[in-house]
């Protein structure tokens, strides 16, 4: 065959393979949409049982397979595989799911499934099952983002039971759930927050409604963007961006217009309001919040940072202020075609800290707690 004939025949060979394969790629998959009852089936997800008498559980995906257990309405379960073949059961259309709850592992139809839980879930606590988040959850000791962390990173926890009531945790609606986590100690029992324990309608009724109130005892601005939100508890902690920076953020270079609330049962307990702004909410570590302004420059030979961190206690509303200061200056700088050049790159750092209490007096630093001190 010459040579010109073989070249185009193996580029047809290879294109129509590239194109088998890319069709097959590019294939629905249930585990991506189930379009006809609205059901997003992506792996490790939770759903619940959606139908009043529960749903039948079995070892294998058809209707004459051995029942397992006829798992209870509103049973959280995590999906671990979905078959491709769409199917029809009692006028619903759907596949077969394989779900773990608990220890159990069986399959169940979709049709029968949904993924916001009823709220009569919650109440009567007749859910049951494992929980995986997006992150791995935080194991606390009690209900309380405050109290004591048993383990920093687990996930697929089993849930024992959930309070009723509705906190919010950055702006999201959340509800705790006492569960039994694998930790590197062995199973152990605690606390942790998820929003996928808050239902569709619940999270809209929660939105910004209760923060909204709190802003407006401080100032009349519907249009004040809120930039950060920790809710510890009671306490509840509010950065807002004013209508009257043009600015998309609060926070600029050395300067902050931030207005900072911090609120106890709802009412303001402290604000920076008509005073100088404090900063931008950089973290709650138990029973501080960190607030800072910074600034920085920096050039080849040389340059500096600055940071002014406010720290307030949300319980006592102690006050301390750090403002810290680092300089890095070229020992020998020179300018080459209109440029600095360090030579041989020695630089001499320099670093300057003081520190305040709430009476804007200078105090040494060992008279600032060491929980402050620690997260500088």
């Amino acid at each position: 065959m010459p040579k010109l004939k073989m070249e185009v025949l193996v580029r047809t060979i290879s294109l129509t393979l590239v194109f088998v394969l890319f069709t097959i790629g590019c294939k629905a998959n249930p585990a991506d949409k189930n379009k006809n009852n609205g059901l997003p089936l992506s792996l490790s997800m939770n759903m619940y049982v959606s139908t009043k008498n529960g749903i039948k559980i079995r070892e294998q995906p058809t209707l004459d397979s051995n029942v397992l257990k006829v798992l209870p309405y509103g049973a959280m379960l995590i999906l671990h595989e979905a078959q491709s073949t769409e199917i029809n059961i009692d006028d619903k259309n759907g596949f077969w799911v394989r779900v773990a709850w608990y220890d159990l592992r069986g399959w169940v139809f979709s049709g029968d499934l949904k993924i916001n839980p009823d709220y009569e879930i919650f109440k009567h606590h007749e859910i049951g099952g494992f929980l995986n988040g997006d992150l791995p959850f935080i194991l606390y000791e009690k209900p309380d983002i405050l109290s004591r962390r048993i383990a920093d990173s687990v996930d697929n926890v089993q849930i024992e039971s959930i309070k009723i009531e509705i906190e919010k945790v950055k702006y999201i609606p959340i509800r705790w759930a006492e569960v039994t986590a694998r930790t590197s100690t062995g199973k152990q029992k605690g606390w942790i927050y998820s929003s996928q324990l808050v239902t569709g309608d619940e999270s809209i009724s929660n939105s910004e409604t209760v923060d909204k109130k709190i802003i407006k005892t401080v100032i009349d601005d519907a249009n004040a963007k809120i930039c950060e939100l920790n809710v510890i508890g009671e306490i509840r902690i509010i950065t807002l961006n004013p209508k009257t920076n043009s600015g998309s953020s609060c926070s600029g270079y050395g300067e902050s217009r931030c207005i900072n609330i911090i609120s106890k049962n709802g009412k303001v307990i402290y604000t920076d309001f008509k005073n100088k702004s404090i900063g931008y909410l950089e973290k709650v570590n138990n029973e501080y919040a960190f607030f800072y302004i910074q600034a920085g420059e920096g050039r080849p030979c040389g340059g500096f940072f600055k940071k002014y961190t406010t720290v307030i206690n949300i319980n006592t509303l102690e006050i301390y202020r750090i403002e810290s200061y680092n300089e890095t200056s070229c020992l020998r700088c020179i300018k080459k075609d209109d440029k600095e050049v360090c030579l041989n790159d020695k630089y001499k750092q320099s670093e300057e800290v003081k520190y305040f209490n709430s009476k804007n007096e200078l105090i040494k630093k060992e008279e600032v707690p060491i929980e402050i001190l620690s997260e500088l």
